[in-house]
């Protein structure tokens, strides 16, 4: 009977030990995603991708012994090319409707989202299916906005020349996929940001969808991203008054000779095209972007000097 009393406890202490071995935490996730990254550039050393709002050059190059990581991402926008190059150390900015070019120093690296996902005091917050995939799910809170970073490019959220953001905070989650470990889903909490000299909540989504394996490097394809900000009242009001000038612009159009419309619709097709995205979150607090991968490219041998940011 003692023998039997001896036993069972044995098996009762080796099922807690297994229970509390296997069990995962916020560390354990953040690692597994570090692994898996890592693995995933063995033997890359430059990414080429072709999207439908540009595209993106990433290359890592070796010197003294360190890896040294360079971005640049190509975009039409407003009719003309908006470019942002990173070399290693500083941030380059070319914003054609703006005028000039504006350069920060910035650290910016796809391994720069994973050592924040460690800086952070993130808590493992169960499992949740997302578009039929297993995922692990990392919660923060009252994090700064300003420390947010893309977890592809490692890229800031808020882009360098941005105001009226540094003071937002945000509660966040991180919904990272068992089996690839890559992020599916990031959802943003966001509380005191400045928008029309106003601070506002928003709610930020983006969710990775189509992931492809392209030479070992686990991509998504398709990625939907979703902002709502709170509006009172008086600007939903504001919003359908300016709705209806933009609907009174578009019958004058009509009246014009077919020449000149034309010509009228060419000019103002890009300007029309930001104005209709914009339009979305200030006229009716929401705001739908779908951003489509066309081609991917691996180890083409991108030329350096697409990372000057001294030569834009």
């Amino acid at each position: 009977m003692k023998k039997l009393v001896i036993y069972t406890m044995l098996l009762a202490f080796a099922a807690a030990s297994l229970s509390s071995f296997g069990q995962m935490t916020a560390q354990k996730v953040t690692d597994n995603i570090k692994d898996a990254y890592k693995d995933q550039i063995q033997g890359i050393k430059d990414v080429t991708k072709k999207t439908d709002q540009g595209v993106q050059y990433q290359k890592w190059v070796e010197k003294s012994g360190n890896t040294i990581y360079k971005l640049r991402n190509e975009q039409e926008i407003n009719g003309g090319k908006h470019i942002t190059v990173y070399d290693g150390t500083y941030y380059w900015t070319k914003n054609p409707n703006m005028g000039g070019v504006t350069k920060k120093e910035l650290e910016v690296n796809p391994m720069v989202y994973h050592d924040f996902l460690d800086d952070l005091d993130t808590e493992y917050d169960g499992k949740q299916k997302v578009n039929g995939k297993n995922c692990h799910v990392l919660k923060v809170e009252n994090a700064d906005l300003d420390k947010m970073v893309n977890p592809t490019t490692g890229e800031s959220m808020i882009p360098p020349q941005a105001e009226g953001m540094e003071e937002a905070t945000v509660d966040a989650q991180f919904f990272v996929d068992e089996k690839d470990w890559v992020i599916v889903k990031t959802v943003f909490d966001v509380r005191g940001l400045q928008l029309n000299e106003k601070s506002r909540n928003a709610k930020m989504l983006m969710v990775n969808e189509d992931f492809r394996n392209v030479e070992g490097l686990i991509i998504p394809y398709r990625t939907v991203s979703i902002t709502k900000i709170d509006m009172t009242a008086k600007e939903k009001e504001e919003a359908k008054k300016a709705q209806k000038s933009m609907e009174q612009m578009k019958e004058k159009m009509k009246n014009m000779s077919p020449e000149k419309r034309k010509m009228m619709e060419e000019y103002m097709k890009p300007q029309m095209e930001q104005m209709k995205k914009m339009k979305s979150l200030f006229m009716t607090g929401e705001m739908k972007q779908v951003h489509e991968v066309q081609e991917v490219k691996v180890n083409t041998g991108i030329p350096d000097h697409l990372f000057d940011g001294s030569q834009l």
